[in-house]
């Protein structure tokens, strides 16, 4: 059973009883008069209906009341009440469900109001989130539907859509690209909080169809067009919870009036179509099927498209008289997931701002606050909070301004005197100290003739003006090798953790105890995924509430597949493995980094130094054997621990290789690998005596790249919270034989000067097998960082060469290759 929502958002006049008065708001009403019609919106349609007690006396002689209710998430009674009350609740002869209501009859451009996109912006490229899998399309170019479920409410079998036009000449003109812009800068203001991409960039077909419960790439088609296949009162149609068809399903704006709607109109529409396509309802009141809004306030799902409502949010029905409780919020985010938190939320994850300083950022849950760190100096401390300035007049969010000292006492707050085009400011004069400013959205009056924080959500600009204080301590931190020991395995419960789920994280404290002390602000890790339900990948993080946007380890279902990074650690000594899919997982330890640590880095190579193929350094090894390498006369004096990147060639059978400092074999893994394939991983480990050792758990060939040594002198990590810096996905992918720089600059580097990096290096979608090999953009060497596997998506760290902040990477074979960043080796 497939149910419909055929959504116009305006219809009946104003109810009375549910009006604020916006007389103290006088600035933030326009001269755009939105006039409604009583007109029926399906009239010449031709869609075969039944409303009313037409509609319940079908449901109820064919039977299908329960699951037609069932299906629109209702009870049957509530159902019945619903088809009694609102006349534009129908359902057609094949028992499914849709809305249809009148919309404005005047709703004209005013081209002066419109803000031109940035100088070399393409609108037909416009992304809010273009990491996510997740899109909804803004598709303004024209569109050929030929959906089966339209044709089911007696569509046309071919739905062709005219590009979205204003002026009747082919093309689009400035005018139409400036309404487009500012039409995608609201509609992802008001999907700021989910893991979704707002985007006018044509996806494909495959990228917005959900084939299966393994595809994570899917999503919504809106078509903004004139032309109107319903009637000439309907501003909207979508279907209900389409979201994740397997089909592209789209919904449609109309756009045929003159003058083409204004950007609000538009916007406020693909808003809330899309959200009927997430199975949101209309808000509305027992007397009326959409809530016209009160004062400057309107929800997005009942009638939002006023100009006298600038701020519009997701709704839990709380203003007075609602007759929908639906959690708006929790019913979009089933589908997309919530978009990571960009900035901490305590001051032990605050982010570090400089004493002048713009920062962006938003807020993506209700009630969270973001927190920021400045370094000042006595004198005055100035901080300013704004939604960014195209979005000033039409923000969801509200936020004041809260700063403490290092002691926690508050030492101003800041609040915006208005709900529109607001503004909070903090002046004062400090001491010396370091301060935590708080960002913390808040609500307006109440939910009757305001709103709560529960929808109060967006982007803000945060302005920052300080005496410069004294520049922080040294961040960089040296590294202390220990004996390998496993932390975590889900598989026996060892770290307190059983097999983790998709979506769910296991939590690690690994500062704090006797081999890693509390000082202990970053350590070396393999982290393996084992048996996995189905394709994903791991995230290793410090543990917070924000998450970043990259991948640690890659694998496929049923696959053991491990990956060794260093890793940034909370506050609290913590470290967090985030997986995508339903997997048991291994973190093992052989190292950690802090400001007492023993050893500093010594980039080298890549130097090969064991090839068992060749006879180099030793021969295949048999099951169950063990090869000690001696490095002694390869790494500079004094060298306690050695970085390598371990590679299995062509084992006899699925098993794994522990790379170790030699003596009693510890109950770890480096390497873990499949019959046959070429699987490498990097490794950190001590030395005993110069040497290392290689143990494998089956017959294979080894190589090892020597790529640096850790002594007493030499290079300084500077962990960060990992950060992506490359993804060809999104510039095109690399032919085989092709290389790319990219640059490891980012804010957390501050002045300091880097020798190197530690990456993570995936690849992905190549299109043979091959190898992958990071150089300094010189000379590069016949060494691999990553071997690709064709058909699945490969990562490996590295400790990468830089000439001044850059980086290359060169593949053999053709595909695509994504770059994260870990931290930066300086001197």
């Amino acid at each position: 059973m497939l149910a419909v929502s055929l959504a116009t958002l305006a219809g009946s006049t104003a109810h009375a009883a549910d009006q604020r008065p916006v007389d103290d708001h006088p600035s933030q009403r326009t001269d755009v008069p939105v006039d409604v019609v009583d007109v029926d919106p399906l009239a010449g349609s031709g869609l075969d209906v039944l409303q009313g007690e037409d509609a319940v006396d079908d449901l109820i002689s064919s039977g299908e009341l329960d699951d037609v209710a069932a299906e629109a998430g209702v009870e049957p009674d509530e159902l019945i009440a619903e088809l009694g009350d609102d006349p534009s609740l129908f359902l057609t002869d094949d028992g499914t469900l849709g809305y249809a209501d009148a919309l404005p009859l005047t709703d004209a451009v005013v081209s002066s109001s419109l803000t031109s996109p940035p100088s070399g912006v393409d609108v037909f490229a416009l992304e809010s989130k273009p990491t996510s899998p997740r899109v909804i399309y803004l598709d303004f170019d024209g569109h050929v539907s030929t959906d089966a479920a339209w044709a089911g409410v007696g569509a046309p079998a071919i739905i062709e859509s005219s590009p979205f036009d204003m002026d009747g000449n082919p093309g689009f003109s400035s005018t139409e690209r400036a309404l487009i812009f500012e039409v995608w800068q609201r509609v992802s203001e008001d999907y700021v909080p989910f893991d979704v991409n707002v985007t006018t960039r044509d996806p494909g077909v495959e990228a917005l169809r959900k084939r299966g419960s393994n595809d994570a790439s899917y999503g919504q088609r809106m078509v903004i067009t004139p032309s109107n296949w319903v009637s000439a009162g309907t501003l909207g149609i979508a279907l209900l919870d389409s979201f994740d068809e397997p089909e592209d399903r789209p919904a449609y704006v109309f756009t045929s009036s003159p003058g083409g709607r204004s950007p609000k109109t538009i916007a406020e529409a693909v808003s809330h179509e899309a959200g009927h396509t997430f199975g949101l309802f209309h808000d509305g009141t027992a007397g009326a099927s959409y809530y016209d809004g009160h004062d400057i306030w309107a929800p997005i799902m009942g009638r939002s498209i006023d100009p006298a409502r600038p701020v519009t949010q997701w709704s839990r029905g709380e203003y007075e008289g609602a007759d929908n409780q639906q959690d708006d919020l929790a019913r979009i985010a089933a589908y997309t997931g919530l978009r990571s938190d960009d900035h901490g939320n305590d001051g032990g994850s605050a982010t570090v701002v400089a004493s002048t300083s713009m920062t962006r950022g938003f807020v993506g849950r209700t009630g969270e606050r973001d927190v920021f760190a400045v370094r000042a100096g006595a004198g005055k401390l100035s901080v300013t909070l704004r939604p960014p300035p195209t979005e000033a007049t039409w923000s969801d969010l509200l936020a004041q301004v809260v700063v403490r000292d290092s002691t926690g006492t508050i030492v101003a707050t800041g609040a915006p005197a208005t709900a529109t085009s607001w503004t909070a400011r903090v002046d004062a004069t400090v001491p010396a100290d370091r301060y935590t400013i708080e960002v913390e959205p808040i609500g307006w009056r109440t939910p009757i003739d305001g709103f709560s924080t529960y929808g109060s959500l967006g982007a803000y600009e945060l302005s920052v003006s300080a005496v410069a204080g004294l520049a922080p301590p040294e961040s960089a931190t040296t590294f202390t090798p220990i004996t390998p020991r496993r932390l975590v395995d889900t598989r026996t419960g060892l770290g307190g953790s059983s097999r983790v789920g998709a979506g769910r994280q296991v939590v690690v404290q690994v500062a704090g105890g006797s081999k890693v002390p509390s000082s202990a602000t970053a350590a070396v890790f393999s982290v393996a995924a084992v048996g996995p339900a189905a394709e994903g990948y791991l995230t290793a993080y410090p543990c917070s509430d924000r998450r970043p946007e990259t991948s640690t380890v890659n694998f496929v279902a049923g696959q053991i597949v491990a990956n060794t990074t260093i890793a940034a650690l909370s506050g609290t000594g913590q470290l967090c493995v985030w997986t995508s899919a339903d997997t048991d997982v291994l973190v093992d330890i052989t190292g950690w980094l802090g400001p007492t640590g023993s050893s500093r880095f010594t980039p080298i190579g890549p130097t090969r130094v064991v090839d068992t193929r060749t006879g180099t350094g030793g021969v295949r090894l048999a099951p169950g054997a063990t090869m000690s390498v001696d490095l002694s006369g390869a790494v500079p004096a004094g060298t306690a621990a050695v970085a390598l990147n371990a590679t299995a060639v062509g084992a006899s059978a699925s098993a794994y290789l522990t790379v170790f400092p030699c003596g009693p074999l510890p109950p770890t893994s480096t390497v873990n690998y499949a019959a046959g394939e070429v699987r490498p991983n990097n490794a950190i480990v001590g030395l005993s005596g110069g040497r290392v050792c290689v143990y494998s758990d089956a017959a294979t060939d080894v190589l090892l790249d020597l790529t640096g040594a850790f002594g007493p002198t030499g290079l300084s990590f500077k962990p960060t919270a990992p950060t992506r810096l490359l993804d060809t996905r999104r510039t095109g992918p690399l032919p085989a034989g092709g290389q790319v720089a990219y640059s490891v600059a980012a804010p957390a580097l501050g002045t300091d000067q880097p020798a190197a990096a530690f990456v993570n290096v995936t690849a992905a979608d190549h299109t043979a097998a091959g190898y992958v090999t990071t150089f300094d953009c010189g000379v590069r060497r016949d060494t691999s960082t990553l071997n690709q596997q064709v058909g699945q998506v490969s990562a490996n760290g590295a400790n990468v060469p830089l000439t001044g902040v850059k980086s290359c990477a060169w593949v053999s074979a053709g595909g695509h290759l994504i770059v994260d960043l870990n931290g930066w080796w300086v001197r």
